[in-house]
């Protein structure tokens, strides 16, 4: 999982994973910074052409890109922290580190995403902090930080050669000496793609009745997340389930 701190603030920037812009948006600062990163990590990496910055090759192989606040008001940065966003991302996290039992690499980049992982179980999981790589701040520690290849290195550790994370954003055909893509996108080798199916057949479901239809068309306040914080926990109860029934059966 990759914490960032709320979306990017111009127009046509933003679409949901932290971090990533679609084409034909260039890349922003931030993410260039990011390259520049994974480049010191592997030698080998590419930026992808036409100054890209679209990471949904990464979200496919399992790494769930997660700002901080969800929303941001145009051209001012940070202008919704604290307005009842950051209850319910701590309440996604707390999430993933839940019910992930066998423990998930969290890459919390700057302040606000450092204050997320504060109390994530750090003998299960495996928890890398830095500055934002935003260019105010990325020379102070982020362009050296070597999250990358830390990340892989505790993955191969924990899941061996298939747990690992492809960093690789250039077209397939291309070559690097990057790490071979997840067997299983959603980011756990040990549970298996069935699990995983039923599992998700289950969140919809969930979803589908605990979310109200007008819920994305009113001003967001803190009590509008009650519902949705419900949802996570549903969502939490119903793969510890999951879980507590495959350990059954073996």
């Amino acid at each position: 999982m990759i914490i960032g701190q709320d979306p990017y603030h111009n127009h046509n920037q933003a679409h949901g994973l932290c971090f990533s812009v679609r084409p034909p948006t260039p890349a922003p600062p931030s993410l260039q910074n990011i390259y520049i990163a994974l480049k010191n990590d592997y030698p080998a990496f590419q930026a992808p052409p036409n100054k890209s910055g679209l990471l949904t090759p990464w979200a496919d192989r399992g790494v769930l890109l997660l700002n901080t606040c969800l929303t941001v008001r145009a051209h001012n940065a940070n202008s919704h922290a604290k307005q009842g966003w950051e209850r319910f991302t701590q309440q996604a996290i707390n999430t993933v580190a839940k019910v992930r039992t066998h423990g998930v690499v969290f890459l919390a980049w700057g302040s606000p995403a450092g204050k997320r992982v504060v109390h994530i179980n750090k003998q299960k999981h495996c928890v890398l902090q830095s500055v934002h790589p935003s260019p105010l701040s990325a020379r102070n520690g982020f362009l050296t930080c070597g999250h990358f290849k830390k990340a892989n290195q505790w993955l191969r550790e924990r899941y061996g050669d298939d747990g690992v994370i492809d960093w690789n954003l250039v077209a397939p055909n291309s070559t690097t000496s990057l790490p071979a893509p997840l067997a299983v996108t959603q980011g756990n080798a040990s549970v298996p793609e069935s699990q995983t199916l039923e599992a998700e057949k289950s969140n919809v479901a969930v979803a589908r009745h605990e979310i109200p239809d007008d819920v994305a068309d009113t001003s967001p306040t803190p009590d509008d997340y009650e519902g949705d914080i419900e949802v996570l926990d549903a969502l939490a109860a119903a793969e510890s389930a999951l879980a507590d029934k495959a350990t059954e059966k073996k």
